[in-house]
């Protein structure tokens, strides 16, 4: 259930980033001018650089946060390919990689473990 009000949420985000950024230009009695636009500025000289620099650590921020939950999923891959090598004698889990969302209309019989949104799915 929550995957699939995220999804709407995100597509309402989505569709509605476009109307808030031009309703500065459509109506200019409601709104001041754009601050920043392609042919300048109207704001201090010192605020540019500023606003440059938080830009440049919020994607640098983001993608260190990225990098380090790609990191933590293909760690979790190699440690159930080691246990799998050290415990061979337990052929009854079946480790399946998948991507899908957790919500599956259909659940098998057997019970399921899911990790998150990416991950194994281990059948007991």
């Amino acid at each position: 259930f929550s995957a699939d009000v995220a999804s709407i949420s995100i597509c309402i985000g989505s569709i509605n980033i476009p109307i808030i950024k031009f309703s500065v230009n459509w109506w200019n009695t409601l709104h001041q001018p754009s601050s920043i636009s392609q042919f300048g500025t109207s704001i201090h000289i010192s605020m540019p650089i500023p606003i440059l620099l938080i830009l440049i650590s919020f994607l640098c921020l983001s993608g260190i946060f990225f990098i380090l939950e790609t990191r933590q999923i293909i760690l979790s891959f190699s440690s159930f390919s080691v246990e799998s090598q050290i415990n061979p004698q337990n052929n009854n889990r079946k480790q399946v990689f998948f991507i899908r969302t957790m919500n599956q209309a259909k659940v098998p019989k057997e019970r399921e473990r899911w990790t998150f949104i990416i991950g194994f799915k281990q059948v007991v």
